[in-house]
């Protein structure tokens, strides 16, 4: 054997993309067990964020899960079966620890993706067969485990594999198992050399996609094998199901925007009535899917600029080859993935940076380390043990690019500073300055975070309790009057919070892939200042939830919500937290349903965000959190801020408790996975969580005007 351990190809992508700690540590499940006990002993601490493989444009959810506090959690619960059976299931992929299997929709997603691409490349076969009069063949390996697809790989070369175009899920290993790969899509050549099309459920290449082909190119090599090209297949986002040529939806949103965007109330409601425009009709499917616009067979990792000319993947892949050989990296790779004994793991792990990341401009190529030249790849997937019930740190301070989880880190390692208790305890002209582009220094720290500081300051010196002077940002009280004013133009406001679902391949007509599809929708309509989240009798409500039905939701959505929107009532102010989640599904639904376009873009375009008490913008100018309250813990989500508010008033009562949760059983009722009888056991849960998700936002604008009022009482008596 030359290696001492496995490299598996998630091994390889976590390693040089993300961190070798985070490579190490999910190696397996000794490695992992390892950390947990690290953990336990209060040694070290893990952020091992793992991106589920998705490509929506516009999302209202996180795409990460830090996978090493869910599956510490798992392991602390005896209950969780479900849990730990995915856990297992995960670790058993050939390719290294598979997370979408531990989530539903992602592999679900994935397995349709896979095999809408087989079936492009069998039509790709019948129309060469069909021009050159010839009888190639395809071989479909993805039924097979590993071993079988192995030995049957084996044979179909050895014979030189010459009556086959293309080969799916061709097995392959090097230096006994220790590496092992399955190509999504192989082409034989003529020239006995093969072409490889790896098959990726997002519209675009990602580094870790590249990494995947370099590892499957080097087993390959190893077996005798010599690539003469690598592709992505990826997906178009440009394609909409029943178009006959591409469509850009975010450039048609804009056009459509334009056309309505003056229309008053009168006139979109007077257009509803004309056009009788809330008849009941359908969205059927009318033919299949055309996959040769689906997806795109791309070999190009950079595209060409004004300085730069285009980069092949294939280019790409040589200009690494004049960093370090293919060799030299899994040799060096498999030589720390091997590490077991406690005192050099432990070595490992507390390295303050992430040394195997690469990154590439196309001037330079690859290299090690952050793209930015001045930038070192600083770690926070492993930091020293830190206790979350004690107090906020740094990493909740409001992330953004200009204060991300490396800066953070970076910051930690010169200073040594990590709960905000202690940044407070130091002179500010101690802690760390960032050096930029220019070599200039800046401060790490932005406005924002000093707003965070000065109220978690008051929350630690007065027993960890705080009053509406600290809450309330009282050097921007004409910015907070601005923003409250939004709410007293009118009697009628409208509250209103949207689920969606979305698939990699389109399953409706008139979508693209990972199109936010809303299914279901709550509305809260406050029409005097009387009202009370406690007692809903004193505000309308109306929702939406398709029954029985399995067709494309949105005909009935949009029906419906039009109806509730700006029939039931009259012309009010519409609110939405973070506003433009709601406003790109509205548009995007008026450029494919123009005939509901004046009605829809008169809601976005006079949609309001109730998120502006928290969260800040240039243009025009607000500074973030207006209203600020420590169990913010640094977030605006509404799942944060909330309850923080108001903390009698939760989610913890509901089964579906999470926008997430809510799409997955959506779609598990849509494709058949769930029965008529168990969707109607479950329906209730689903409306109760949505029906939640307005009623927050009311508690949150009754809590502001409560704390502006006894802050302006409290005034008065001074």
């Amino acid at each position: 054997m030359i290696y001492p351990t496995h490299i598996s190809k998630e091994d390889f992508k976590r390693a040089y993309t993300t961190c070798l700690k985070e490579a190490w540590v999910m190696h397996s499940p000794a490695n992992f067990n390892l950390a947990r006990e690290f953990n336990r002993e209060l040694k070290l601490s893990f952020k091992i964020d793992l991106n589920v493989e998705s490509d929506s444009e516009f999302d209202d959810n996180t795409a990460s899960i830090n996978l090493f506090e869910a599956f510490k959690a798992i392991f602390e619960s005896e209950n969780d079966l479900e849990g730990l059976r995915a856990w297992e299931a995960a670790w058993a992929d050939i390719n290294g620890f598979d997370f979408e299997i531990y989530q539903g929709d992602s592999i679900t997603d994935g397995n349709m993706v896979g095999e809408k691409a087989r079936e492009l490349f069998g039509w790709k076969l019948f129309q060469a067969n069909q021009k050159n009069q010839i009888q190639k063949q395809e071989l479909d390996l993805s039924h097979l485990n590993f071993e079988a697809a192995l030995k049957r790989t084996s044979e179909v070369f050895k014979k030189g594999a010459k009556q086959y175009q293309y080969l799916y899920e061709a097995a392959f290993e090097f230096d006994h198992h220790h590496l092992k790969t399955r190509c999504d899509v192989l082409e034989v050549l003529d020239n006995h050399k093969v072409n490889i099309y790896e098959v990726k459920g997002t519209s675009k290449i990602k580094p870790e996609h590249f990494f995947d082909l370099v590892y499957q190119v080097f087993v390959l090599e190893k077996n005798g094998i010599e690539v003469n090209n690598i592709y992505i297949c990826h997906l178009n986002k440009e394609y909409v199901f029943g178009y006959k040529n591409y469509l850009d939806l975010k450039t048609q949103a804009k056009i459509i925007e334009q056309q309505y965007h003056d229309w008053t109330y009168e006139q979109v409601v007077s257009y509803i009535k004309e056009k009788k425009l809330l008849t009941e009709f359908s969205n059927p499917v009318l033919e299949d899917l055309n996959l040769e616009k689906l997806f795109v067979l791309d070999d190009e990792w950079k595209g060409a600029t004004k300085k730069t000319p285009a980069i092949t993947l294939l280019t790409a892949y040589h200009q690494l080859l004049s960093l370090s050989s293919i060799d030299d990296l899994i040799s060096f790779l498999a030589e720390k993935l091997a590490i077991n004994d406690s005192e050099h793991v432990f070595h490992l792990l507390t390295r303050p940076l992430c040394e195997t990341k690469m990154s590439y401009q196309p001037k330079t190529g690859w290299k090690f380390g952050e793209k930015a030249k001045h930038q070192e790849s600083y770690c926070y997937h492993v930091l020293p043990y830190f206790e979350p019930l004690k107090g906020d740190t740094i990493f909740n301070l409001t992330g953004s690019s200009s204060f991300s989880n490396r800066d953070k880190a970076e910051f930690y390692h010169q200073s040594k500073l990590l709960y905000l208790s202690d940044l407070l305890q130091t002179p500010k002209k101690l802690w760390p300055l960032k050096v930029n582009s220019k070599n200039e220094q800046k401060p790490f720290l932005r406005p924002e975070h000093e707003r965070i500081l000065q109220v978690y300051q008051s929350y630690l010196k007065h027993s960890k309790k705080v009053d509406y002077q600290d809450i309330i940002d009282t050097g921007h009280l004409e910015e907070l009057h601005q923003v409250l004013r939004n709410y007293q133009t009118t009697t009628d406001i409208y509250m209103y919070d949207f689920e969606t679902a979305k698939f990699a391949v389109p399953y409706f007509w008139k979508s693209n892939p990972y199109q936010q599809i809303p299914f279901q929708y709550s509305i809260d309509i406050i029409y005097n200042q009387n009202y009370d989240y406690n007692n809903p009798a004193t505000m309308d409500h109306y929702d939406f939830l398709p029954r029985i039905s399995r067709n494309d939701p949105r005909p009935d959505f949009l029906i419906n919500f039009v109806h509730d929107m700006l029939l039931t009532r009259k012309e009010g102010v519409y609110v939405a937290y973070n506003k433009s989640f709601e406003q790109t599904v509205l548009k995007y639904l008026a450029v494919e349903f123009p005939v509901f376009a004046p009605a829809l873009i008169y809601i976005a375009t006079h949609t309001i965000d109730l998120m502006d008490f928290f969260k800040g913008s240039t243009t025009p100018f607000r500074p973030w959190f207006l209203i600020y309250h420590p169990e913010f813990h640094g977030s605006y989500s509404i799942k944060m801020t909330q309850p923080a508010l108001e903390p009698s008033f939760n989610y913890h009562d509901l089964v579906i408790n999470k926008g997430d949760k809510a799409a997955q059983t959506f779609r598990q009722f849509v494709v058949g996975d769930l029965t008529d009888r168990q969707w109607e056991i479950i329906r209730p849960s689903m409306i109760a969580y949505c029906n939640r998700d307005t009623l927050a936002m009311v508690v949150i604008l009754k809590r502001v005007e409560e704390m502006i009022k006894e802050y302006k009482k409290g005034e008065v008596n001074e």
